[in-house]
């Protein structure tokens, strides 16, 4: 079995740089704020409970860090325009962003999926991302660089239990992602997308025994958020300065090519 991360991997060129985190408040945001931390990098953590954000931007300061928290609802344009001032005017300007906001709804057979939770889920994951990338491109279009990873899942890349709105937004999410990447490269900016399988976080209990999970994870365990953490900060760091547009499968083996 292999085993979960132990340590945050360190990429020196990240030192000094600023990002941009959306449900950096716990979960898998959250580590991504604190492995970012601990690479120097200064950090705008975003979410939607002013408590969490504080607990994630004091554990970033405890890593030596300059982070700061800005309440934001990411499925709304006008907010997530604002969120990006905010950041630029309290740590500079932005050169890292992770848009790991998002949510699912309980899951429902297709056609019993209601008009209000297919935009909500739609809303919540696929827009925000749009929502981001349009308020952040042009700040980094201007100074020729950044590098940005949105947040998809495996309910993209193989048939899950996953709701209708969910699989369709995480699906539109990957080719966001290359749309981005393909209108960001010839200005410098790099856009990737990781997709993790299920994680156990805060409140959210997986419910599989081992013999299961050995069935369906060929490295035999649940992910833990650092290793979408740790993967993240691969994409941002320039040590994958020639990878843009690809969606990394973080997801021990369960979606194969």
């Amino acid at each position: 079995m292999s085993g979960s991360p132990t340590a945050a991997a360190r990429f020196p060129d990240l030192a000094g740089r600023v990002a941009l985190v959306t449900g950096g408040s716990r979960g898998l945001g959250a580590a991504l704020c604190e492995t970012l931390a601990a690479n120097g990098v200064r950090v705008a953590v975003s979410g939607r409970d002013p408590d969490a954000i504080a607990r994630t931007v004091a554990r970033c300061e405890a890593a030596g860090a300059q982070a700061v928290g800005i309440a934001a609802e990411a499925s709304d344009s006008a907010a997530v325009d604002r969120l990006v001032r905010e950041a630029t005017e309290a740590l500079g300007p932005i050169d890292l962003v992770a848009a790991f906001a998002g949510f699912d709804s309980p899951e429902v057979p297709l056609v019993d999926v209601t008009d209000e939770d297919w935009h909500r889920v739609i809303e919540g994951n696929l827009s925000a991302g749009f929502y981001m990338l349009r308020a952040v491109l042009p700040g980094m279009m201007e100074r020729r660089r950044g590098a940005i990873v949105l947040m998809s899942s495996t309910a993209a890349r193989k048939n899950t239990v996953a709701t209708a709105g969910y699989s369709a937004a995480k699906s539109g999410i990957i080719a966001l992602t290359r749309k981005a990447a393909f209108e960001g490269g010839p200005h410098g900016i790099r856009v990737n997308c990781v997709a993790p399988s299920l994680i156990p976080t805060e409140g959210r209990v997986i419910p599989y025994t081992a013999d299961q999970i050995a069935e369906g994870w060929p490295l035999g365990r649940l992910g833990v958020p650092e290793d979408v953490a740790q993967a993240t900060t691969f994409l941002l760091s320039d040590a994958s300065s020639w990878i843009t547009g690809i969606t990394v499968d973080v997801a021990g083996g369960r979606v194969l090519p």
